[in-house]
């Protein structure tokens, strides 16, 4: 599996309910009939101060496929396509950061070794780094 990680920014003239409300009502939708989509999932920011940096972006969406091949036969499609026209709706175009990642849901497995402060080891598919246990 690889899954597509996007995070996107809204258009500035929308409000995050406005946002939020075309986002995973109508473009959510549009992006899932895409063929090869194996999973689609669409987390929206939490709108807090204290948690989430000023600029920072509104939503998240993950679109999972099979393998690479599969990812580059949809971006080919005429549902790639559509999905990518209907982002200026709700999107800032200049906002978006896109990545591929490996799609396991095993991907970290948290070891319960000796801890460091609020630090735990964790091992993943490309190694142990320490991560916070407070999230």
């Amino acid at each position: 599996m690889i899954k597509l990680v996007y995070c996107s920014r809204r258009r500035p003239d929308l409000s995050v309910e406005e946002f939020s409300e075309y986002w995973q009502n109508v473009h959510g939708p549009v992006g899932a009939r895409i063929p090869g989509v194996r999973k689609l999932v669409q987390s929206v920011s939490v709108q807090d101060d204290r948690l989430t940096p000023a600029g920072a972006f509104d939503g998240m969406a993950e679109l999972w496929f099979d393998d690479i091949d599969a990812l580059l036969r949809a971006r080919r499609s005429a549902r790639w396509r559509a999905s990518s026209e209907d982002e200026e709706n709700s999107i800032d175009p200049d906002s978006a950061a896109c990545g591929a990642l490996p799609g396991t849901h095993d991907e970290l497995e948290v070891v319960k070794l000796e801890s460091s402060g609020d630090k735990d080891l964790v091992r993943g598919t490309t190694g142990t780094r320490a991560a916070s246990k407070h999230g």
